[in-house]
């Protein structure tokens, strides 16, 4: 198996017990393969949140839209109506 693969499917869960075993092993008689885990680590934490960025402004835009566009106008109505206390 690929060394990022297995990597993979240790930081995410997927590997079987038998697999994760062999592979916390190895990460213990491994120094480079503990070094590649922690890259893949913070590789994966900037991928997500470059991708909780980009979901955070394709919903600010949806709003904008949403609440700015005259056709949108009793949608807006209706959600202000929740609001309202």
């Amino acid at each position: 198996m690929n060394e990022t693969i297995e990597i993979q499917n240790y930081i995410d869960g997927s590997a079987e017990p038998a697999d994760r075993l062999l592979t916390e092993a190895k990460l213990l008689i491994n120094p480079l393969m503990r070094e590649n885990l922690d890259w893949q680590k913070t590789t994966h934490k900037l991928v997500e949140a470059y991708g909780r960025k980009q979901l955070k402004a394709e919903i600010s835009r949806v709003e904008k839209r949403l609440l700015s566009e005259t056709k949108f106008s009793s949608f807006k109505k209706s959600i202000l109506n929740i609001f309202k206390t």
